[in-house]
């Protein structure tokens, strides 16, 4: 009974600590990338060819808003055309914005770990396409 209880109050206590983070990081730099992956989201949904791009343009622009408590697997393999051509044409340009987001981030002591998050989020930026995500929490 006891173990159970203990479980419990962990989770609960992850899901704060998640829950405040995200809102931290969503004013201090995570609406900007958001607001940036959905404008080009939108641009690239107006062409036909562009459509799976904005869609995945929409979905990072969630993770870039709200990374915390997010896991993020990337599978380069499973799109490698399509994340050559993002890599090229737009990746880099999103992965230098995320590295020197979180390079910012770090140069202070309270922003340590938001810039683990930028960081994060440049790898996600760089190879989009067949990336996973996922929530976790701690068992």
């Amino acid at each position: 009974m006891e173990k159970k209880t203990a479980i419990q109050a962990v989770k609960k206590a992850w899901s704060v600590k998640t829950a405040i983070s995200n809102v931290v990081w969503f004013f201090v730099g995570g609406i900007w990338l958001g607001l940036i992956f959905a404008s080009l989201g939108v641009a690239l949904c107006l062409t036909v060819v562009g459509f799976p791009a904005g869609r995945v343009c929409y979905r990072h622009a969630w993770v870039a808003m709200f990374p915390y408590g997010k896991k993020v697997e990337i599978h380069s393999g499973r799109h490698p055309i399509a994340n050559v051509i993002w890599a090229i044409f737009v990746g880099w340009w999103f992965s230098f914005l995320c590295i020197m987001t979180g390079v910012l981030c770090i140069m202070t002591v309270i922003g340590f770990f938001r810039g683990l998050q930028a960081f994060k989020l440049a790898r996600l930026t760089f190879f989009p396409f067949g990336a996973r995500i996922s929530t976790h929490s701690p068992q």
